[in-house]
């Protein structure tokens, strides 16, 4: 059979499905009750100045739990840093004061000790 007509056959008969992937697995209703409590906690943390909170402004990206039970939230952080050296220290003062707010918050709905990661580079965020 020349080789035209076997790609055709081949073509013509399709490739097999790719099968689901096996490492997705679908949150279990107590982890989604964790998550939907997170974001409800972090709504409650208003950014000074601004009048909104974490999450209705965009700040708070993902919520995602551990295989061990500890909560990542992923923010955007990076975004907001400034050029001038004193704005960017005046910054930090800020996000430092924002994180602990957000940290009290989620110990207030009882929920598991949280870390903070940048969104944009995936580095943890040290505030303390």
């Amino acid at each position: 059979m020349p080789l035209l007509k076997k790609l055709r056959s081949a073509l013509t008969r399709g490739l097999p499905s790719a099968p689901p992937a096996t490492n997705a697995r679908e949150p279990s209703p107590e982890q989604l009750e964790v998550l939907r409590r997170a974001e409800e906690a972090l709504s409650t943390v208003i950014i000074p100045g601004y009048d909104v909170d974490l999450v209705g402004s965009g700040v708070v990206k993902r919520l995602r739990l551990t295989r061990e039970g500890r909560l990542l939230v992923f923010l955007d952080y990076t975004g907001s840093d400034p050029h001038c050296n004193f704005c960017r220290f005046i910054n930090w003062q800020l996000w430092k004061k924002i994180l602990a707010q957000a940290e009290e918050a989620l110990r207030q709905y009882n929920l598991p000790p949280a870390t903070f990661i940048d969104w944009a580079t995936g580095a943890k965020i040290e505030y303390k």
